[in-house]
């Protein structure tokens, strides 16, 4: 088996990591920061875009393989609200089931997940403090729709 070696020059540093070990983490560095925390409270916006978003199914399908790219759709499809943050976590709850959608994946909340040293549940705070950016600012739909049709034109 081949074990080809990735170095993947980013803004959040260098990666060095095995293609047959590639981490959702590091599959996402080179489009927007792996960090759920860093986008807590920011709402499904301009972070997420469907180009983003393809740019990331690639390097799944890429690495993992095209099951895996078919379970990543099916998260876009599924999830409630495309902000970053919520995006991440679900991306990294995907990884971590072996790469199978399941949509009991989505049954707990992402705020209850622990990331670092504890900034998403202040960004939750933040967003139910100042009436939910989530409500102000969903693109979601239009971030979905876009994401589809960039899928629909590859095949």
């Amino acid at each position: 088996m081949l074990n080809n070696v990735v170095n993947i020059s980013t803004a959040y540093g260098n990666v060095s990591e095995s293609t047959a070990n590639m981490s959702a983490r590091h599959m996402v560095m080179h489009v927007i920061n792996p960090n759920p925390e860093y986008f807590s409270g920011r709402g499904a916006n301009y972070d997420l875009s469907g180009e983003r978003l393809n740019r990331i199914r690639e390097e799944i399908k890429k690495h993992i393989g095209s099951a895996a790219a078919l379970n990543f759709d099916q998260l876009i499809d599924d999830i409630p609200l495309l902000s970053a943050s919520n995006f991440l976590i679900m991306l990294y709850r995907l990884e971590r089931s072996g790469w199978e959608w399941n949509a009991n994946l989505l049954n707990d909340s992402p705020h209850k997940e622990t990331w670092g040293n504890g900034l998403a549940a202040m960004g939750h705070l933040a967003e139910v403090a100042g009436g939910s950016s989530q409500t102000r600012m969903d693109r979601t739909s239009e971030i979905r729709a876009e994401y589809f049709a960039i899928i629909r034109e590859e095949k």
